[in-house]
C-alpha cells in the first residue's frame, strides 16, 4: 500500500490578542490592561526612590510586549532611561543575569512569569546585587517560593493581593474559608482571576440567556459581577479597578496607595 505523505506541521501558536490588552470583539478580560498593571509603578517608584536606570527583562509572548511599550513611553517622559530590554524564551531568564547586572541598572522592571520569576529573583538575591525590582505576576505562592525578601526593594503590581484591607475582599476571604476549610490552597491574584474570569462569563450568558458568542458580545458593557476587588462592570469590554502596590516584607506584602 502507498502510505500518505504526511500532514504539513501544524502553525505554532499564536499568543492571544487581548491578553491583559481587552476591547477585542467576543472578549471580555476582567484583567487589569497593561497600561495600568504595571506603566504607573514605573513612575511613581522611579520618583520616590530615585530609579533613573531601568532594565525591561520578561518572557515573549504578548503581554510583556504591552507592557513594556507602555512603560518605556512613561519611563521616557519622566526622564529616566532605559539601559536595556529583553524577552526570554519560558525557562532562560536566569541566563540573562549577568547581562543585566552589566548595565548597572536602578531598577528592573520584570514581566517574568510563573517559575522564570521565581527562579531570576532566587538568583539575583544570591548574587548579591541590588536594585529595584517591579513585578507584573508576583503573587503570594511565587513569593513563597522565592523564599521571601527582606531587602524592601521587591515589589508587585498587582489588581489583587490576599490580605486587601477592604469590605470585599475581607468578606471574600471569610466566605472562601468557611467553603473549603483553614487548610485551602492559599488566595492570590492567578486563583482569584480565574474566579473572576468564569463569574463573569456566567453573568454574560445570564444577561443575554444565550450562549452564542455574538449575543455574549452584545451585552458585554453594563455587564457586572462582585469579587473581592469589589463590584466589576465591563465598560469597552474592560473593567477598570484600582491596582495595588504591595512591597514583599518577608513572606507577605505590605501593601502601598491603590493607583486611581
Amino acid at each position: 500500500p502507498i502510505t500518505p505523505p504526511a500532514p504539513p506541521p501544524s502553525p505554532p501558536p499564536r499568543p492571544s490578542p487581548v491578553r491583559g490588552g481587552g476591547g477585542a470583539p467576543a472578549s471580555s478580560p476582567p484583567g487589569d490592561p497593561p497600561a495600568r498593571r504595571l506603566a504607573p509603578g514605573c513612575e511613581g517608584l522611579g520618583a520616590r526612590r530615585g530609579a533613573r536606570r531601568w532594565f525591561l527583562l520578561g518572557n515573549d509572548y504578548i503581554w510583556p510586549r504591552l507592557v513594556h511599550a507602555s512603560a518605556r513611553r512613561r519611563l521616557r517622559a519622566a526622564g529616566a532611561t532605559v539601559v536595556g530590554e529583553r524577552f526570554v524564551r519560558y525557562g532562560e531568564a536566569v541566563r540573562w543575569l549577568g547581562r543585566v547586572a552589566g548595565t548597572r541598572p536602578d531598577a528592573l522592571l520584570l514581566t517574568l512569569i510563573g517559575s522564570d520569576l521565581v527562579a531570576f529573583n532566587r538568583a539575583f538575591a544570591a548574587s548579591g546585587l541590588r536594585a529595584l525590582r517591579l513585578c507584573g505576576a508576583l503573587e503570594e505562592h511565587a513569593l513563597l517560593g522565592i523564599g521571601g525578601d527582606a531587602t524592601g526593594e521587591l515589589y508587585a503590581s498587582m489588581g489583587y493581593f490576599r490580605d486587601l484591607p477592604t469590605p470585599a475582599s475581607l468578606g471574600f476571604s471569610e466566605r472562601y474559608a468557611a467553603r473549603f476549610g483553614a487548610d485551602a490552597p492559599m488566595l492570590n491574584a492567578h486563583g482569584h482571576g480565574c474566579y473572576e474570569a468564569v463569574a463573569m462569563l456566567a453573568a454574560l450568558c445570564a444577561r443575554a440567556g444565550s450562549l452564542a458568542v455574538p449575543d455574549l458580545d452584545a451585552v458585554a458593557d453594563g455587564t457586572t459581577i462582585t469579587s473581592a476587588r469589589g463590584t466589576l462592570t465591563l465598560l469597552d469590554r474592560q473593567v477598570r479597578q484600582p491596582v495595588h502596590l504591595g512591597r514583599a516584607d518577608g513572606l507577605d506584602f505590605f501593601l502601598e496607595k491603590p493607583f486611581q
